[in-house]
This record gives structure tokens, C-alpha cells and sequence, in this order.
């Protein structure tokens, strides 16, 4: 039971972090000034990603030290708590920066653990 909600959980990391990515495309970071709507999207979808992240086992996360769980989880706690004082270049450099890598690793980990959980 726990590997298939690991299984679903990171999917959904995946998923948030791809629909972030894919927002960001052709875009800049002066558009989350002007944007409310694309700020708002990247700012849910990074809270998102958080809580998936919250929600893997902590039996996996400790198998897979090469994925900032913390890092994810803390972001999403500090875009929840602090929202009237989100640092749009931090948030910016993360999904530009950050989650490229971060969806790669996450599918080869998948790749790697969750053969036999796949579709």
C-alpha cells in the first residue's frame, strides 16, 4: 500500500513540476510582476509539489538522499505561511533552475523502484 502511494505521490511531483516548467516557458521573470495569474499558478504548483513531497514515506526519502525533500517541503511551507512575502526571484531561479533537474531525477528514480508499479 505505501509503495503505491509513493508511486502516485511522486507522479504528482512530476506532473506539478512539469505543468511549472512548462508555464515558465517563453516567459521572464519580470512577467510574475505583471502576471497575477501566471504568478498565482507557479506559486499553487510549487505549494503543490510540496506536499506531495511532505506525503512520501519517509522510508523512500531516506533511500533517496539525492532528492532535496526538505528543500521541497520548506519551500512549500514558506509559499503557504509567509504568502504575502514571496521572493519572486527565488521562485523563479527554483523553476527555472531547479526543476528541470529535479523531474529527471524523479523519473529515474521511478524507473529505478517502481518497475512492476507502472500502468
Amino acid at each position: 500500500m505505501t509503495q503505491d502511494r509513493d508511486y502516485a505521490r511522486l507522479r504528482h511531483m512530476i506532473d506539478f513540476s512539469s505543468r511549472a516548467v512548462d508555464l515558465s516557458e517563453r516567459r521572464h521573470r519580470e512577467d510574475l510582476d505583471t502576471d497575477e495569474v501566471l504568478a498565482l499558478a507557479l506559486l499553487r504548483l510549487a505549494e503543490l509539489l510540496g506536499e506531495a513531497a511532505r506525503n512520501v514515506s519517509p522510508a523512500l526519502r531516506a533511500r533517496h538522499p539525492e532528492i532535496p525533500w526538505t528543500s521541497i517541503v520548506g519551500t512549500r511551507d514558506r509559499l503557504a505561511h509567509g504568502y504575502m512575502k514571496v521572493n519572486y526571484e527565488v521562485m523563479w531561479e527554483i523553476i527555472v533552475g531547479d526543476l528541470p533537474s529535479l523531474i529527471a531525477r524523479l523519473e529515474t528514480l521511478i524507473e529505478d523502484d517502481f518497475e512492476d508499479a507502472r500502468p
